[in-house]
């Protein structure tokens, strides 16, 4: 038996074997000494090249599988990781889906009414648009906290749908203030607007993991995200088209593809955080020193 996780040094994959949670391995790529974490990943065979810790690629079952050394993984990485993790915890993530499908159904229906019913620019005052956006904000939220359970732990509960009304709050302003800028970004040229999204596109999942300041989680999304933003755009992308496959598939599919493509997104935070080691930078009195110059 050997256990797969990553590099908090420089985000490469390890598998290390005849070793137990707890123990320090070397990185094969790196060299960093790393503690094996209590989440991470049991994985059958042994590495053609056998060594404490080795990273790049090991053999299971006579078929090898080619590991990504970035800090950001491809879409087919983090799908593979991400789906396995669903896999694993079928009861909560089937009754996920189900939360998820009741409640955008019930959305569906009343911007249904709300299309229907009111034609003039009063529409976004209407009673019923105001309750159709309360459920998509917490059905938003509930599958950001769901994923980043997903991605931390490996496992989840239905309970970390919800948050703290702090954090609801928080994340609130933070989304709008996000929004607004992308928005300017997009009037002014397509480009500036793309930078800020991959700039600041973290700045939530700061607030419900690390519950992160509003400004401060901007400032981090900014430092985590530094020189792997083309690496962030191409899995943009591949997620884009992903997500277009359940539109294709009569539109139904759209429920299965974007949950998992946000999940993936999430994996992506997680995988940087590790790889740049940003918990330590980022807990206890030393974050508003460490987001002075971001």
């Amino acid at each position: 038996m050997a256990y797969k996780f990553y590099c908090t040094n420089c985000g490469a994959n390890i598998i290390a074997e005849r070793v137990k949670i707890g123990e320090t391995v070397k990185c094969g790529s790196c060299g960093a000494e790393n503690v094996v974490p209590s989440d991470a990943l049991e994985v059958d065979g042994q590495p053609s090249d056998s060594r404490p810790a080795v990273s790049g690629k090991y053999q299971s079952d006579g078929n090898s599988e080619n590991l990504s050394s970035k800090p950001v993984p491809s879409f087919s990485e983090a799908l593979s990781m991400t789906w396995q993790t669903i896999k694993n915890n079928s009861n909560v993530s089937l009754l996920t889906a189900i939360i998820i499908l009741v409640f955008s159904l019930s959305s569906n229906s009343i911007q249904f009414m709300i299309n229907y019913r009111v034609h003039d620019y009063n529409v976004y005052f209407h009673p019923f648009f105001l309750v159709n956006w309360i459920i998509n904000f917490f059905i938003s939220i509930g599958l950001l906290n769901i994923a980043l359970s997903y991605a931390y732990d490996k496992t989840a509960i239905i309970s970390n749908f919800t948050t703290t009304m702090n954090k609801y709050l928080k994340t609130f302003v933070a989304g709008l203030l996000f929004a607004l800028i992308l928005y300017i970004g997009f009037i002014l040229l397509i480009i500036p607007g793309i930078i800020i999204l991959l700039r600041y596109q973290y700045c939530t999942l700061f607030i419900l993991k690390y519950d992160t300041g509003i400004i401060d989680s901007f400032k981090l999304s900014a430092k985590l995200t530094e020189g792997n933003r083309m690496d962030l755009f191409v899995f943009g992308i591949v997620s884009i088209l992903f997500g277009l496959l359940g539109v294709i598939a009569c539109g139904i599919g759209i429920y299965v593809t974007y949950p998992i493509a946000i999940a993936c997104w999430v994996y992506t935070f997680y995988r940087l955080i590790q790889a740049k080691k940003f918990e330590d930078k980022i807990s206890g009195p030393g974050l508003s020193t460490y987001t002075e110059n971001a």
